[in-house]
């Protein structure tokens, strides 16, 4: 007797929540509650005089990463020209203020492209 489609995928979907309930279970009994410590660390902030004078660990060389770049890198979509000589002459807490403050940006070149399309 053939089985139709209708009973098909309601066998293979009781199946697959019967496979899943049994894993379930499974990784359950190997993780308890009971296997956390009591109080878990908490980690600490380190100063920029510790973090700027680590050494690699054996066998990784010396990045020499700039640290302007590597802002640029992280906070935008990377440096554009003279973006890197910019934000050297500024801290990098007023570089994230302006990035962070769209208020200030001079978008009269979007705003001129933008009435354009209307």
């Amino acid at each position: 007797m053939p089985i139709s489609r209708r009973e098909f995928l309601r066998l293979g979907s009781l199946t697959a929540v019967a496979a899943s309930v049994t894993s379930c279970s499974v990784v359950s009994r190997y993780v308890s509650q009971e296997e956390l410590p009591e109080t878990l660390p908490v980690p600490t902030a380190v100063s920029p005089e510790i973090a700027g004078s680590t050494i690699p660990a054996d066998g990784f060389p010396t990045t020499g990463i700039n640290r302007v770049h590597r802002l640029l890198n992280r906070a935008g979509y990377g440096p554009r020209p003279g973006d890197l000589a910019r934000v050297s002459e500024m801290s990098f807490e007023t570089y994230l203020e302006e990035q962070l403050n769209p208020d200030n940006i001079e978008d009269t070149a979007a705003d001129l492209i933008v009435r354009n399309l209307n």
